[in-house]
């Protein structure tokens, strides 16, 4: 009894262990800045964004992002951002040597805001980061315009929020234990 009894053990632990999934989840933050066009002449009165220029990462990355190079050219996607209309694609997209491809797509916007003293609009919103070799993470985003004479900027930042530690197995593992022990148990009073 004791031999089987190790057996199931062995062979629980083999499945437990060859079942372990190991999550590679995206951490950190990245920051762009640039250019920016609006659909109104004067900022306040914008309901969303026609174009960029000089789109890039700025020097304020870390975690997953750390080793992506400050001045990397970023594709951003244009949308309306007073009411609601979220790109299609990614909010953000840029490709690395490998290729690896980083972009964060949009998936909740939250009612942006005019500071009419500071001459900006602030927006704001959920999303999910991916990188390639990573898994999709959960993210937060924000991006802000602001004009100075006639020039308009915009600032942005994405950051992932993974929250929870994958199981390296140890649960399936103890689970297997347990059942193999219960399954021997019920033989031995059957």
């Amino acid at each position: 009894m004791k031999n089987k009894l190790i057996k199931l053990l062995v062979v629980g632990s083999i499945v437990g262990s060859s079942v372990a999934v190991q999550a590679v989840p995206i951490t950190g933050s990245i920051a762009f800045s640039g250019g920016v066009s609006v659909n109104n002449v004067t900022l306040g009165s914008a309901t969303a964004i026609t174009g960029y220029s000089g789109e890039t990462v700025s020097g304020l990355h870390s975690g997953s992002y750390a080793g992506v190079p400050t001045g990397t050219p970023t594709t951003f996607a244009t949308f309306n951002f007073v009411t609601p209309v979220l790109p299609a694609g990614s909010l953000w997209t840029f490709t690395l040597a490998g290729p690896v491809v980083y972009k964060f797509q949009a998936t909740t916007e939250n009612v942006p805001g005019w500071d009419p003293i500071n001459h900006a609009w602030s927006i704001s919103g959920g999303g999910l980061a991916d990188i390639t070799g990573f898994d999709q993470t959960p993210g937060t985003w924000t991006l802000s315009i602001t004009q100075s004479g006639d020039s308009l900027s915009f600032a942005s930042t994405a950051a992932a929020t993974q929250s929870s530690v994958p199981d390296g197995g140890t649960t399936v593992l103890l689970l297997g234990a347990a059942l193999s022990t219960l399954g021997l148990i019920k033989r031995r009073l059957a």
